[in-house]
């Protein structure tokens, strides 16, 4: 489970945990076992956009209020926003398209067109958008092996 740094810190003074990996900086209990622990989990919020994703783990609670209203609290744990290359992978591929137009231009000036002969399997996305997806994934996963993210197959959307 994420914890506050102050809490890892203590944890690690005392000689409770040792630190597992320096990045992320992850401890691990040493006097604990996972048959005598339970964990609540968090869950995973994406956030999609254009030029960045954010996402974040949060942990949600019932807190019953001093006067009896039940409610829903839910805080941020660890937020990240992934900074997309779409526009700059689109700048070099229409670089390239420059590049073979000009090649093409000077060889063969009467080269007979060629313009509907190409089809794009099912399933295909554009490079830009295909990164998007592509390192979304990645990071995911990569959240999904330090953190007991309850259900990643259904990361709700913010």
């Amino acid at each position: 489970m994420p914890c506050h740094p102050a809490r890892a810190r203590g944890l690690l003074d005392r000689g409770r945990a040792v630190v597992a990996r320096h990045t992320p900086f992850t401890i691990r209990l040493k006097h604990r076992t996972k048959v005598d622990s339970t964990i609540d989990g968090v869950q995973l919020r994406l956030d999609p956009g254009s030029r960045a994703t954010g996402i974040a783990i949060t942990d949600e609670r019932h807190q019953v209020g001093p006067t009896g209203w039940a409610g829903l609290a839910r805080r941020g744990l660890v937020t990240i926003e992934l900074r997309h290359r779409g526009r700059r992978i689109h700048r070099g591929m229409l670089r390239r398209a420059g590049y073979r137009r000009r090649r093409r231009s000077a060889n063969l000036r009467y080269r007979a067109p060629r313009h509907d002969n190409r089809r794009r399997p099912n399933g295909w996305l554009a490079p830009s958008l295909r990164h998007r997806v592509d390192s979304t994934t990645s990071l995911v996963n990569r959240l999904c092996r330090y953190a007991p993210i309850v259900d990643p197959c259904r990361a709700r959307l913010i």
